[in-house]
């Protein structure tokens, strides 16, 4: 039995040793480089497939000459490094490397595999065009420069879904210095206000510039917006706004979609019209009861017609075709 254990033992030795001898041949530097001259990628992918292996003995010895390799890898041209940098996820690849294979290899897959660190992402941000959606959720926040990057190019689309998720003041600063001289950025700024006011620092420097009359509105705005949600516990306080604007009763369109019934009837009893737009946002939710008021109160016996987008909404709808044939 000692016998055979001991044979057992020698046999596991020396296949150990073929293995190390076999793939010591095979990677060690000299051999590698040779190898990567003339195929790459396949050499690379070879080496580190084998890191990959659950033989443990396999697996140790590849790793071994893996990282030994990566680590006097500037020894090798710059097209058997890359191949070498790429196969490994870029694991190893130094910020300089990183950027040179983003701009001379697939952007796409790339940024897709999440290859790329944080700061080369920041660092070819300008660069990633039609990619900076992934970028931007991979960074997960965003600096001034970013946002600036952004505005510079036209992305308010990018900037305004980065704004309803996050509101820190340098961004919003930032997007108030390119509102002062950007017709885009100004819109951006007041859509924000309108949503959640500023910073009251802001609110101060602001009202020294020469966007102030647009701020003023969009505060203007954020007010109104509050009152209407007020209102919606307190309808007497709603109530009192329509008579404190006595003749000219009239809610801003992007706060007309936030009237229920109750402060719609309110409203419409002191002379408030909707507008197109908030018409258009009740027929697209299907609101039964507000789109029954809306055809009452709106258009029946006032001579208002229905825009095309208006008319499309109800008749996609069987509920609200039926209560309007039904008037």
């Amino acid at each position: 039995m000692k016998a055979k254990n001991f044979f057992s033992t020698v046999k596991t030795v020396v296949a150990a040793m073929w293995l190390l001898i076999k793939m010591s041949v095979k990677y060690n530097r000299l051999t590698f480089l040779i190898w990567s001259l003339f195929a790459p990628e396949k050499a690379a992918r070879s080496l580190h497939k084998k890191t990959l292996e659950y033989n443990s003995p396999t697996k140790e010895i590849a790793t071994y000459y893996w990282d030994k390799i990566n680590a006097s890898r500037k020894m090798l041209p710059w097209k058997s490094r890359k191949a070498l940098l790429l196969e490994g996820r870029l694991e190893h690849a130094t910020f300089e490397e990183q950027v040179e294979i983003f701009y001379q290899c697939n952007e796409k897959f790339l940024i897709k595999e999440q290859m790329l660190s944080k700061e080369v992402l920041r660092h070819v941000f300008r660069s990633c065009g039609n990619l900076q959606p992934q970028v931007i959720k991979q960074l997960g926040e965003l600096s001034a420069k970013e946002i600036g990057i952004l505005l510079e190019q036209g992305k308010s689309t990018l900037v305004i879904e980065y704004l309803k998720q996050q509101r820190p003041e340098e961004i919003l600063r930032c997007v108030a210095d390119y509102a002062k001289k950007q017709g885009d950025a100004l819109i951006i700024l007041c859509w924000y206000i309108k949503r959640n006011s500023l910073p009251k620092g802001m609110i101060a420097d602001l009202m020294n510039s020469n966007i102030k009359d647009d701020i003023q509105k969009a505060l203007a705005s954020y007010a109104e917006r509050q009152i209407i949600l007020a209102g919606k516990k307190n309808k007497s306080l709603f109530e009192s706004y329509c008579k404190k604007m006595q003749d000219e009763v009239y809610l801003q369109p992007e706060n007309q979609k936030f009237l229920d019934d109750n402060l719609y009837e309110i409203y419409h009893d002191h002379g408030g019209k909707l507008d197109d737009e908030a018409i258009e946002h009740f027929f697209s939710r299907e609101d039964d009861l507000m789109s029954n008021l809306i055809f009452g109160w709106e258009f029946k016996g006032t001579g208002r017609k229905m825009t095309d987008k208006q008319k499309a909404l109800v008749n996609s709808s069987a509920e609200l075709t039926k209560n309007w044939v039904g008037l």
